[in-house]
């Protein structure tokens, strides 16, 4: 597999190769790559995929789609194409109320709330009040 890596223009990489095109790249310490975190981090265990991983699409072209990855354990929104997360890949952190902080400072406000899962994909969650659709490419 061959591929070039480009800058983004926000501290992020793009690769111009099909099968590493789908996320930006991310040098934290570690390659970053949507789900795979690969470097010197220690190995975490592989788990059982979250209900909550996948591709969640909106109406608004404002805010049109993020993706909800695991890695290394732990939930990460990305959003490249709008402003829910457009520069960082943050943490979701699930709080005692069954929702998830969007960031791990306790200062932010962002939440994050699941619908219904269905065979073990939640179906859509929202946002702050906009609801995100879980999209057909999963």
């Amino acid at each position: 597999m061959s591929g070039r890596l480009y800058d983004a223009g926000d501290g992020r990489l793009v690769c111009d190769h099909p099968s590493w095109s789908a996320y930006h790249h991310c040098l934290d310490g570690r390659w970053l790559h949507g789900p795979e975190s690969l470097g010197s981090s220690p190995a975490v265990p592989t788990a059982a995929p979250h209900a909550l991983a996948g591709h969640y699409r909106s109406y608004t072209p404002w805010y049109p789609s993020f993706r909800i990855v695991q890695r290394a354990g732990r939930l990460h929104m990305i959003a490249a194409t709008g402003v829910e997360a457009p520069c960082d890949e943050p943490e979701l952190v699930p709080l005692d109320d069954g929702t998830f902080r969007i960031g791990a400072d306790p200062r932010l406000p962002e939440r994050l709330t699941s619908g219904p899962s269905l065979d073990g994909a939640v179906l859509w969650v929202d946002l702050d009040g906009c609801r995100y659709t879980r999209s057909f490419r999963d």
